[in-house]
């Protein structure tokens, strides 16, 4: 059952596991925390005044999803960006036989949406979905469209999130054509601490792209070099 209210937009039918919950009127008081967490992330970029900030808070919904539901589906239109706030996703590509690719992990404190597709005004390529219990504040991607069309700040902040999306996508690409499997594994671990014990060995091959048995293999050498 989902519980939608005003300040939520109108969700796409997805394929999910779970319940996906939308901030009702009286959970509002509730998302203080939420809201300041956000607020935080965008002044990491750029300061924002309070008229700024009233700019965007009328568009933000929190929203609730559980473990293996899906925050964006491929084939579907593209009509949200998610700031997590709590939680764990993966964003993944399938391919025609069923095999699927991780392209990213992303934690608490990012944002995470199919940024291309909506750029080229077609539907996604790229299932989001949920590893642990996450919430994120969500907003429409023409709202801020339309709040950077009007206001220097806002393009700044969307300038800067895209950067940021270019420089991982260049990073990734580098870490898949000159390192081995095990540099991109040994990479992971600083970036990331602890995933291992987050995500499915599955899941972290995946991304890796080795299967889960060559990524077992690279552990156990890992192991025996620490010993």
């Amino acid at each position: 059952m989902k519980v939608v209210d005003r300040f939520a937009s109108p969700m796409p039918q997805r394929r999910a596991v779970g319940l996906l919950h939308y901030a009702t009127s009286a959970m509002l008081p509730a998302m203080d925390a939420n809201l300041a967490m956000f607020r935080r992330a965008l002044e990491s970029i750029s300061a924002i005044t309070d008229r700024e900030w009233e700019q965007i808070r009328p568009h933000l919904s929190l929203r609730h999803f559980t473990r293996g539901s899906y925050l964006q589906s491929a084939k579907e239109p593209v009509g949200d960006v998610h700031f997590l706030v709590e939680g764990l996703v993966r964003e993944y590509y399938t391919t025609a036989d069923g095999r699927e690719h991780v392209k990213s992990f992303v934690r608490a404190g990012s944002f995470t949406a199919a940024y291309g597709a909506y750029i080229l005004a077609r539907e996604s390529h790229v299932w989001i979905q949920a590893l642990e219990e996450t919430r994120a504040l969500v907003f429409p991607f023409a709202a801020f469209v339309a709040l950077r069309e009007t206001n220097l700040i806002w393009e700044r902040i969307n300038r800067h999130i895209l950067e940021a999306l270019f420089v991982a996508k260049e990073k990734r690409e580098f870490q898949f054509l000159s390192m081995s499997a095990s540099e991109r594994y040994r990479l992971l671990l600083e970036d990331f601490p602890g995933i291992e014990d987050l995500v499915s060995q599955y899941h972290l091959a995946s991304y890796l792209g080795v299967t889960p048995i060559a990524l077992s293999r690279i552990r156990r050498r890992m192991r025996v070099a620490n010993e």
